[in-house]
C-alpha cells in the first residue's frame, strides 16, 4: 500500500454545488488533492462522479462554491483554461478520430512546431515512435486507426497521457476499456508520471483496482461527499459498505434489468419492421442492426453482418469507406447514386441515403443507411405493396423526423443506465416510450403515403394543450440545454388549447427549439412567448420563439423553408430542417415566419387558428 504524506495542495474544491434545476448534480463539496498523490474517486451510478471531473476540466460550470488550482482560484473557469493550467482530463469514452492516425490523434491542437509557425511532422512522428517503444506497444502509428484492431486503438490514450505530462491528470474509468493485462500497464503508466511530479485524480468503480496503487479515497453518494480517507486506513469491506450500501436489492435489480430489456427489444422490433431497408452503424462504422428488408435484399443473415465493416456489404466510395466524414461535418443527409450492395456473386446498384446519427448532445454516434431506388432488376420484389416513395423529400425528410426522436431515445437511456432511483426509471421508460410512439405515429402515416410524412389524425389526441407540449418539448432537451448553459422562459398566455394533433405540434415546436440551441453554442436565452394575434379578423394563437444566438443572415430568410437548406460558418453547419414544420403549420391552416433580430439572434413565429 503506498502511503500518504503531508503536502501542498494543488487542488481545493470549497462548497462546489452544481444545481440542474429539477436536480443536485453536486451539493456543498469540500475536497482537497495534495500535490504528487494518486487520488482516487469512487461512487455507484448517479454518485456524481463524472459531474465532479467535468467540473475540475472546465467542461461544466458550477453554480456556487470556490475552485483553487495551484494557488489560483478560478473565477472563470473553462476547458481551454483547464489545458493551459495544465489540467489534463481522459475520458472513459474515447475522443479519437477514426480517420486519422495515431501520431495525428496524439498531437491534435497541440503539434510540434519548427521555426515558430511550421508543423515539425518529423519531430511528432519520433516523439510517437519513442512513447510507444518505452510503453511495449506495437502498432503502426503511421495508419489510420480506423484499421487497427480496437484494442490497439485504446493504447492510443495511453500514450497520450505520456506524451504530455501534466500538473493534474484526471481519469475517468478508462480501465474498462482495457484488458486485465493492460490494465497493469495503465497503473504502471500513473506510478511512473506520479514520479514525475504529476499529481493523478482517478476515477473508478473498482475497489480493488484502487488499492492496487492509490493514495487516499473521496467517496461520493447522490452527489454527496460521504468520506475522504487515507486507504491506509481503511479495509476493502468497509470502502465497499461505504461506496454501494445505497444499491438496490437482488429484487429490485432483477426487475429494472428485465425493463430495460423489454424496451431495447421493443425499440429494435420497430427498426426490424420498419418499410424501408435499413443498416445502421456505430461510431466506427461498424454494423449494429439491419432489418429484415435490408436482409433480403443483400442475401445476408442478420448474425452474419452484425459486427462487420460497413464496407464488406456496401461498396462504397473510397471517402465513405470507414464513415461518412463529410455527411458528419455538415450534419446533413447525403444521397450517393450507384453503390454496389453485395448481393451473391453479381452486386446490384443502389440509390443510398447516408444519414449521420447524432444524440442529444449532438455527439455523432453512428450512421444510418437508407436504400431508395434500385437500378436493378429484382428489387421491387422486396417492397412491400404500398406505392414507391417520393424521391427524396419524403424519405428524407422522415429520416430527419425519426433521428429526433432516436436520438433523445438514446440519451434518456443512458440516464436509464446512470440513475439509481425507481422513479427516476420509471420517468426516463415513460419519456422513452413517448418517443416510441411518436415514431410509430410517424411510420403509420408513411405506409398510407399522405403529402407529408406527418401522423394520421387520432380523434382522442386531437386536443393540444400548449403548456403541456412545451413541458414535454424542455424535458426532453433539458440535457442538451444544460450542457450549452441554455436557460428557458416562457412567457405569456398560459392555459392555451388548440385543435390539433399534440405530436404535430410538438414535432414542430421541438424543431425550432433545437435550432435555436444549435445557434448558442456559447450558452443563453431561448424565451417562448405565447400570445394572441389577428389577421384579417381571424384569431389566432401566436408562438414565438426566440433566441440570442448567431442569428441568419438577412440573404438566407427566404430560403430556410427550402428541404435541407443550411447556414453555414468557417467552423460548423446548423441544419434547420424547417420544411417539414411549414408543411404541417399550412396543412392546419397556419402561419410560420422568421424574423431576424438585431444585433443577433432570431425569432419564429407560429400563429395557428384559435378554436377557443
Amino acid at each position: 500500500m503506498p502511503s500518504s504524506k503531508p503536502q501542498a495542495e494543488i487542488l481545493a474544491l470549497e462548497a462546489v454545488t452544481v444545481d440542474f434545476g429539477h436536480l443536485v448534480g453536486l451539493q456543498q463539496i469540500h475536497l482537497r488533492i495534495n500535490t504528487g498523490e494518486i487520488h482516487a474517486i469512487i461512487g455507484d451510478h448517479g454518485a456524481g462522479k463524472s459531474t465532479l471531473v467535468k467540473v475540475i476540466s472546465g467542461v461544466l460550470p458550477k453554480t456556487y462554491g470556490r475552485i483553487i488550482f495551484d494557488g489560483q482560484v478560478l473565477e472563470k473557469h473553462s476547458a481551454q483554461l483547464a489545458i493551459k493550467l495544465g489540467i489534463h482530463t481522459f475520458y472513459q469514452a474515447e475522443n479519437l478520430l477514426p480517420n486519422m492516425t495515431a501520431v495525428e490523434n496524439i498531437f491534435l491542437r497541440r503539434e510540434l512546431k519548427k521555426f515558430l509557425f511550421f508543423a515539425d511532422d518529423k519531430a511528432m512522428r519520433e516523439k510517437t515512435q519513442a512513447v510507444l517503444q518505452e510503453l511495449d506497444i506495437q502498432i503502426n502509428p503511421n495508419i489510420p486507426i480506423a484499421f487497427l484492431p480496437i484494442a490497439q486503438q485504446h493504447f492510443i490514450e495511453l500514450a497520450k497521457i505520456v506524451c504530455f505530462p501534466s500538473k493534474l491528470l484526471i481519469i475517468d474509468e478508462i480501465s474498462t476499456n482495457f484488458l486485465p493485462k493492460d490494465v497493469e500497464k495503465l497503473h504502471y503508466i500513473i506510478s511512473m508520471l506520479r514520479q514525475g511530479g504529476t499529481t493523478v485524480l482517478y476515477v473508478s468503480r473498482n475497489v480493488d483496482e484502487i488499492f492496487n496503487f492509490a493514495n487516499r479515497v473521496t467517496i461520493l453518494h447522490k452527489g454527496h461527499l460521504v468520506e475522504t480517507t487515507d486507504l491506509s486506513n481503511v479495509d476493502k469491506l468497509q470502502l465497499v459498505q461505504l461506496t454501494y450500501s445505497s444499491m438496490y436489492s437482488r429484487e429490485q435489480l432483477e426487475k429494472n434489468n428485465l425493463e430495460l430489456f423489454y424496451l431495447h427489444n421493443f425499440n429494435r422490433s420497430i427498426i426490424h419492421n420498419l418499410p424501408i431497408p435499413i443498416l445502421v452503424t456505430d461510431s466506427k462504422g461498424i454494423v449494429a442492426l439491419m432489418n429484415r428488408l435490408f436482409a433480403k435484399m443483400s442475401a445476408l443473415q442478420h448474425a452474419d453482418a452484425i459486427g462487420k465493416p460497413v464496407q464488406e456489404i456496401l461498396e462504397l466510395p473510397d471517402r465513405q469507406a470507414v464513415i461518412p466524414k463529410q455527411t458528419i461535418r455538415n450534419l446533413e443527409p447525403e444521397r450517393m447514386h450507384g453503390v454496389k450492395l453485395k448481393h451473391g456473386d453479381s452486386p446490384q446498384e443502389i440509390d443510398l441515403y447516408v444519414i449521420p446519427c447524432l444524440d442529444e448532445d449532438q455527439a455523432f454516434i453512428g450512421t444510418i443507411y437508407l436504400i431508395g431506388q434500385a437500378e436493378s432488376a429484382g428489387f421491387e420484389k422486396h417492397i412491400p405493396y404500398h406505392p414507391p416513395l417520393e424521391p427524396q423529400k419524403t424519405l428524407a425528410e422522415v429520416a430527419h423526423e425519426i433521428n429526433n426522436p432516436l436520438g433523445i431515445m438514446l440519451n434518456y437511456l443512458h440516464l436509464m443506465k446512470t440513475g439509481n432511483t425507481a422513479e427516476q426509471l420509471q420517468m426516463n421508460a415513460g419519456i422513452i416510450e413517448k418517443e416510441i410512439k411518436r415514431i410509430k405515429r410517424i411510420l403509420r402515416n408513411l405506409t398510407e403515403q399522405k403529402d407529408i410524412p406527418t401522423p394520421p389524425s387520432l380523434p382522442s389526441e386531437k386536443y393540444a394543450k400548449i403548456d403541456d407540449i412545451i413541458d414535454d418539448v424542455a424535458l426532453l432537451l433539458q440535457p442538451m440545454m444544460m450542457n450549452n448553459q441554455i436557460h428557458l422562459n416562457v412567457y405569456g398566455r398560459r392555459n392555451i388549447g388548440l385543435q390539433m394533433e399534440p405530436d404535430l405540434l410538438k414535432q414542430v415546436l421541438l424543431n425550432i427549439m433545437l435550432n435555436g440551441i444549435e445557434a448558442m453554442p456559447d450558452g443563453g436565452e431561448l424565451a417562448v412567448h405565447l400570445g394572441n394575434a389577428s389577421i384579417q379578423e381571424q384569431r389566432y394563437i401566436s408562438i414565438a420563439i426566440t433566441d440570442d444566438g448567431v442569428g441568419i443572415p438577412q440573404e438566407h430568410l427566404a430560403k430556410i423553408f427550402e428541404p435541407f437548406f443550411t447556414t453555414k460558418d468557417t467552423t460548423e453547419s446548423r441544419g434547420l430542417g424547417l420544411s417539414l414544420c411549414q408543411d404541417i403549420i399550412f396543412q392546419e391552416h397556419g402561419v410560420i415566419e422568421v424574423e431576424r433580430r438585431e444585433p443577433r439572434g432570431t425569432t419564429f413565429r407560429v400563429l395557428l387558428p384559435d378554436s377557443e
